[in-house]
Formats: structure tokens, C-alpha cells, sequence
């Protein structure tokens, strides 16, 4: 888990069930394109021979296993701004309950802290 003090280098080849054992599958759905809101950027996955390059497109999503043979990096921004949203997905059913009840927990703080009605949408503002 990343907290706002630590630094982690998105450019670093990395296998995501390496980091975090309970990573079945992850997704990388990217919000900006490359060529109009930055340069540089490119999603690859690793290999002796030749990476394979996926070109940011907005609204393109790539899904694949977290295991050793995906080997990934996000090549390095040279300018302006990359935004993807990044999830993770688990096919154990006990470390699945334990997500979801810290993401439950998270929620109740931040309608808490943002004085949302909880059976609103989380975005939702209460109106007095």
C-alpha cells in the first residue's frame, strides 16, 4: 500500500501478484491520450525479445493476469499529464471479503469527513 510519503517508480518493470500475492487480474483503463494530453507514456509488457507497446488511448482498457509472465512498466511521461485509473482483482473469496471491508470502512470515512447520506451515491452531497 502506497501512503502520500512514499514514492514509487511507475517506470519500474514490475509483476503485480510479486507485490501483492492475492492480484489475480489487473486493469488499466486510461482516461488521457497520448500525442494530446502528454508525450511519452507508453503501457508495455516486458519481454527478452521485444516489449509490446499499447498505445494510451482514452477509453481504452487493458485487462490481463497478474502473474510472472506479464511483466509491465508504464514508460516514462515526457510531458504534460497521464491519467488511468488502475484496479485490481482478486478469485480468492477470504482475501475478497477483507478488500471489501476495508473499502467499506474507507467509504463510511469519507461520507463521514464529506457529511454524505449514506444511502446516496458516494459522490452525492447532502442537502440540509
Amino acid at each position: 500500500e502506497i501512503d502520500a510519503q512514499d514514492s514509487y517508480d511507475y517506470t519500474a518493470s514490475h509483476v503485480d501478484k510479486a507485490n501483492v500475492a492475492s492480484y489475480d487480474y489487473r486493469l488499466v483503463a486510461h482516461g488521457t491520450m497520448q500525442g494530446h494530453s502528454f508525450q511519452g507514456g507508453d503501457f508495455a509488457f516486458n519481454d527478452l525479445d521485444e516489449d509490446q507497446l499499447v498505445e494510451p488511448v482514452q477509453g481504452r482498457c487493458v485487462l490481463f493476469p497478474s502473474g510472472a509472465y506479464h511483466l509491465h512498466q508504464a514508460r516514462e511521461v515526457e510531458s504534460g499529464s497521464r491519467f488511468v485509473l488502475a484496479m485490481w482483482f482478486t478469485l480468492t473469496q477470504e482475501r475478497g471479503e477483507v478488500i471489501q471491508k476495508r473499502l467499506d470502512n474507507k467509504i463510511a470515512e469519507m461520507q463521514k469527513d464529506l457529511a454524505i447520506v449514506p444511502q446516496m451515491p458516494l459522490f452525492a452531497k447532502k442537502i440540509s
